[in-house]
């Protein structure tokens, strides 16, 4: 008897919320929000969600008759998937929302990727840097290397930014441990082929002291690289005024290391993992620039990239 009247009262508490409009079409149960087309509770919408992502085929032994409320709807999942098609959900919906959970996943993994790639530039920067000081930079009190030190050429009217305080470099056989004992203390580097190596430094050796001493103001003359080349590498690395958009600033410690790094690797005909460390000590340098620039109206980044590009590897 007793069971008789909880089950009346049931019955009557779920027509009242039906009547405010409040009660899951499904089952009775209070409704939690409008799902898939239909007011439904969260029991309901996840049951329905998961049946048609996963393609669910059920089977009742009682020829699709049974009641579905609040207390029977766990026991026969046949019916309960016909009645919610029945009352308005929408299975497209469902595949709509999985595909919207689908894409929001893609770009998730996209960024993800992408940050990771700055998370390792940004390694590989540090790398660079802390060899570049290490092998290349004065040790001394008086050293800055964030503090920029400000020359006149004599010859011109420009105004070079020096911020490089560089070992004075004798010869070339000197410039070559130098840049072999650089070399080894970058890990990819280190991953080249002795021959590979080898290569690099004979080859690219002229260029690289050309830049260590444009950047230490102590520019020597060159017998392999033109007067006009080292003005133009001048202007780049040191700066001048004359352009509204040509870099007009220094390069700071961080581009000129990464730069010199590109100068080395420029020659990319020599292996695959040249070019792959080429391209990406490039990817570097090109963060590095525009994100130096990026709130400077009157230089375009990636005009500085194109030309320190076509500067480096003509060499």
């Amino acid at each position: 008897m007793f069971a008789f009247f909880q089950q009346q009262h049931q019955q009557n508490f779920q027509f009242h919320l039906q009547q405010l409009g409040e009660s899951c079409v499904v089952c009775g149960d209070r409704a939690s929000g409008h799902h898939y087309g239909v007011q439904s509770c969260e029991g309901c919408k996840g049951f329905f969600r998961r049946s048609i992502q996963d393609c669910k085929v059920f089977q009742c032994s009682k020829n699709g008759q049974c009641i579905i409320d609040k207390p029977n709807r766990n026991r026969c999942q046949s019916c309960r998937l016909a009645r919610c098609i029945r009352m308005g959900m929408q299975q497209t919906h469902v595949r709509l929302e999985k595909n919207r959970k689908r894409k929001s996943d893609v770009i998730e993994q996209k960024e993800e990727i992408v940050l990771e790639s700055m998370r390792q530039n940004m390694e590989l920067t540090k790398e660079i840097v802390f060899a570049f000081k290490t092998v290349f930079l004065q040790q001394s009190p008086t050293t800055n290397s964030s503090q920029s030190t400000i020359k006149k050429e004599t010859d011109t009217n420009t105004v070079f930014i020096l911020p490089l305080n560089i070992l004075p470099i004798l010869n070339e056989v000197e410039g070559r441990k130098l840049l072999n004992n650089f070399m080894d203390l970058i890990g990819i580097f280190r991953e080249l082929s002795e021959n590979d190596k080898e290569i690099l430094l004979t080859n690219r050796l002229p260029i690289v002291l050309t830049i260590l001493e444009i950047c230490s103001g102590r520019l020597n003359s060159q017998k392999n690289i033109s007067n006009e080349r080292i003005d133009q590498l001048k202007i780049i690395f040191c700066g001048n005024n004359n352009s509204n958009k040509t870099y007009r600033r220094s390069l700071s410690l961080e581009e000129a290391a990464l730069l010199l790094c590109c100068a080395l690797t420029a020659d990319r005909s020599i292996s695959d993992s040249v070019e792959k460390l080429h391209i990406w000590l490039w990817k570097c340098a090109q963060e590095q620039i525009s994100e130096r620039n990026a709130d400077d109206e009157n230089i375009d980044p990636m005009e500085i990239f194109v030309n320190l590009m076509s500067l480096i590897t003509v060499f």
